[in-house]
């Protein structure tokens, strides 16, 4: 330790209070058996440390703000502006989390795939229906029934589809007899029929349409008035109260229609 001077310490006690410190803390101490000499160095350092003064502790200041200086525009001088409290810089605007993205953005891919694909299953299915012809004409139940039910025939027809009610008749298309009915299971049967020549009748439960194809054989008989070439189908459809008949020629037929 290096010597410490105080002023109240008279220049005779300081320099006997280097002398025992140096005996006490010098490379040849030997104060340790001179116990006056290590009495009088405590009461000598004790005496310097109740005269020293209290360090005082200065508080920081807070930094001043910048002032810049303001030039009166009248004379050319510059004057010092009042301090301005600087603001705080704003915080960063907040990244764009996943919620604040439009929703079709946030759809995975393999969803608008699945999508895009059943559109397209669903218009394929609906445009060839929306633009198919129509049917040619339309059979309305019979206001004036011609046809025997007893007639050994029909009664063989309706028991090999198993009904017991009474059918319906309808209106005839050319040679063609047509009728419905209910069968035991709760199937609708559509018939269509010409006597002894040819028959044919489908049955679905609720839900699908039942539909009879007359097609023109070599050698089948000709139910219509005209001769249909071969290859012609007459498509009868039932569709609640009413059949639906669809006549339709072969295309080579077509075609050779329209070039004559």
């Amino acid at each position: 330790m290096g010597d410490m001077d105080a002023p109240s310490l008279t220049p005779e006690r300081s320099r006997e209070l280097a002398d025992l410190r140096k005996r006490a803390y010098g490379p040849d101490a030997d104060i340790a058996h001179d116990p006056e000499a290590l009495e009088r160095l405590h009461e000598l350092e004790e005496q310097l440390r109740s005269d020293t003064p209290e360090p005082v502790v200065l508080e920081a200041a807070e930094p001043a703000a910048a002032v810049a200086p303001a030039v009166d525009a009248r004379n050319g001088s510059t004057a010092m502006a009042s301090p301005v409290a600087s603001e705080p810089p704003s915080a960063p605007a907040p990244l764009p989390s996943q919620k604040s993205r439009p929703w079709w953005r946030r759809v995975p891919l393999w969803v608008s795939l699945a999508i895009i694909g059943l559109l397209g299953v669903l218009v394929g299915i609906m445009v060839p229906a929306a633009v198919a012809p129509g049917a040619d004409t339309t059979l309305h139940p019979s206001e004036n029934p011609v046809l025997a039910l007893d007639d050994e025939w029909l009664s063989s027809m309706l028991d090999w589809l198993q009904v017991n009610e009474p059918p319906t008749e309808f209106e005839p298309f050319d040679n063609l007899q047509v009728i419905t009915a209910i069968s035991e299971t709760g199937s609708t049967c559509l018939v269509v029929f010409w006597v002894n020549q040819w028959s044919d009748a489908s049955c679905t439960p609720d839900g699908l349409t039942p539909t009879v194809d007359f097609v023109a054989y070599p050698g089948s008989p000709q139910p219509l008035d005209d001769i249909v070439p071969v290859g012609t189908v007459i498509r009868f459809e039932l569709h609640g109260d009413e059949v639906d008949v669809t006549l339709r020629e072969p295309e080579a037929e077509q075609r050779s229609a329209s070039g004559r």
